[in-house]
């Protein structure tokens, strides 16, 4: 990409690009920020938005949570440090949410200024999360996405809404935009069958197996679909479908996304989690080394 930002160039951001410009170390936020900057037009989806508030922000409310139980930011981080499995990313999430609070005061400073971060974060997530973006993709009309958080009681209860697609079944609309790219799912499918399973790199990934049999289930019976709560389980998927149509998909997570955007015939930027690491820039006409 030229240093003239280009009038029609639009970029889609995915759920690991919007976690890592909110507290990931200041180099990986410049980063982002400089590379979002040569584009006219950021977008992202409403699955993206889902997995932002799931991921993000609920790992917000249970630190806020161990805040009020242990009342010492010292604390809360040993908690966190020798207690929590990194199930789903929570640990990690967890940890760098806490290191984006600034460590050089004393415990006491650290502690109310964590307390207050991490409400500001609760109360006024989702409302930075779109005012970062040009445009909101709804095509995937995921009704958790669109729940707010509800500050109850400050600092100690927030309402999220419910979190299972099976919740909102008279208003949820996945299966029609699932309709809508049937093709582009059969093209998926098809392609990712010819992927070896495994951990290796070149390597189909437990997530990608997901996506591979959610696929196939739908296309056999699209009536199955919302008792499988797909943006929890194939979030990945509903963001790449957001996102079809975009030349440029940005992320943090190639491992998936490597796949999906070939498929869609998309650029995809890669913005490694090691600062020190440049980012990589995959034409959509070459072929990729496996990441």
């Amino acid at each position: 990409m030229s240093g003239e930002k280009q009038s029609q160039s639009v970029i889609f951001t995915d759920t690991s690009i919007e976690i890592g410009r909110t507290i990931h170390r200041e180099e990986i936020q410049i980063s982002i920020h400089k590379r979002l900057s040569d584009f006219s037009k950021v977008i992202t989806g409403m699955a993206v938005r889902n997995e932002y508030k799931r991921r993000l922000l609920k790992q917000a409310k249970y630190l806020l949570s161990q805040f009020e139980r242990r009342g010492s930011y010292d604390k809360v981080r040993r908690h966190v440090q020798d207690t929590l499995r990194d199930f789903g990313g929570q640990r990690q999430i967890c940890l760098q949410t806490l290191t984006t609070i600034d460590e050089h005061d004393d415990d006491t400073d650290r502690t109310e200024r964590a307390r207050l971060y991490l409400r500001d974060l609760l109360r006024l997530g989702l409302e930075v999360f779109d005012s970062r973006h040009n445009e909101l993709v709804r095509g995937s009309g995921c009704a958790m996405a669109a729940q707010p958080i509800k500050e109850r009681v400050p600092y100690l209860v927030y309402d999220f809404g419910p979190d299972k697609c099976v919740k909102f079944k008279q208003t949820c609309t996945i299966n029609s935009f699932l309709t809508k790219h049937r093709e582009t799912l059969e093209k998926i499918a098809n392609y990712l069958a010819t992927l070896p399973s495994g951990k290796e790199k070149g390597e189909k990934s437990e997530e990608l197996q997901a996506i591979e049999g959610f696929i196939r289930t739908f296309l056999e019976d699209p009536t199955k679909i919302t008792s499988e709560n797909p943006c929890s389980k194939v979030g990945d998927l509903l963001i790449a479908l957001e996102s079809a149509g975009t030349d440029n998909f940005y992320t943090m997570n190639c491992r998936e996304s490597q796949y999906l955007c070939h498929v869609l015939g998309q650029r995809m930027i890669y913005r490694p989690p090691n600062s020190d690491n440049p980012e990589q820039d995959c034409a959509a006409s070459a072929d990729w080394p496996p990441f």
